[in-house]
């Protein structure tokens, strides 16, 4: 999959992203319509990017993937909640430091399996 383009979708509130070529999953470049920020075009209170089908497992590559989305993603000014909903087997670990890149842009970070 190449880059995925996405306008503001106000009653959108969950996006479920992945991509599979046999058996590895490949990562999407998510451009969002605000200048390449998650969301904040959006008038949606919430609204959360799940990745948990995209990285199952603690790979490192899966790591550093995630790394390179969550440095590409813009601060979040919206002022609404943002969320980013990864897979339990990658939060698990990620360093603090690594969560920090999303945190300290003001999104929230949760975890499970869908």
């Amino acid at each position: 999959m190449g880059t995925l383009i996405l306008p503001d979708l106000p009653s959108v509130t969950s996006f479920h992203l992945f991509s599979s070529v046999g058996s590895s999953t490949k990562l999407c470049n998510i451009t969002f319509s605000n200048n390449g920020t998650f969301g904040n075009n959006s008038t949606t209170e919430s609204l959360t990017l799940d990745l948990c089908q995209i990285w199952t497992s603690s790979a490192t590559s899966n790591v550093t993937r995630y790394t390179n989305l969550a440095n590409s993603i813009g601060n979040n000014t919206s002022g609404l909640t943002r969320n980013i909903k990864l897979n339990t087997n990658l939060y698990n670990v990620l360093t603090d430091e690594q969560k920090a890149i999303l945190t300290d842009k003001g999104y929230t970070i949760t975890y499970g399996t869908s």
